[in-house]
């Protein structure tokens, strides 16, 4: 993974990335340009924020490898965001899939559970 800062605005996050939707207040479904890939995108505002232990918390996120756990694939640091790029989980992430059943008052099965455990 390549540490991009920059001291413009998000320079080299807009030259990789093009946004299609907003998915909440600070997450964006996006394109990377190279390979179409679509991701998602986290833009956290720097305000108040110490960009230390915002990259010790990449570093230890990027360790987390399963199946079951999302992706992060790339991060950005400008002046005024810290921006994450994620993989895009076309079915939501897992608070999505609770959400939902919660909706329509049905519970997971035990395989789908052991499944995610495992």
């Amino acid at each position: 993974m390549v540490l991009n800062e920059s001291s413009d605005d998000i320079t080299g996050y807009n030259s990789q990335y093009q946004e299609l939707e907003s998915l909440g207040s600070t997450s964006y479904l996006v394109r990377r340009l190279a390979d179409k890939e679509l991701c998602v995108a986290k833009k956290v505002p720097l305000k108040g924020k110490k960009v230390d232990e915002l990259k010790k918390a990449v570093s230890v996120y990027t360790t987390l490898k399963s199946e079951n756990i999302v992706q992060l694939k790339d991060y950005f640091i400008s002046a005024n965001y810290f921006i994450t790029i994620s993989e895009y989980c076309k079915h939501g992430d897992l608070s999505v899939q609770i959400e939902n059943k919660i909706k329509v008052s049905e519970k997971f099965d035990d395989d789908t559970l052991l499944n995610w455990l495992a």
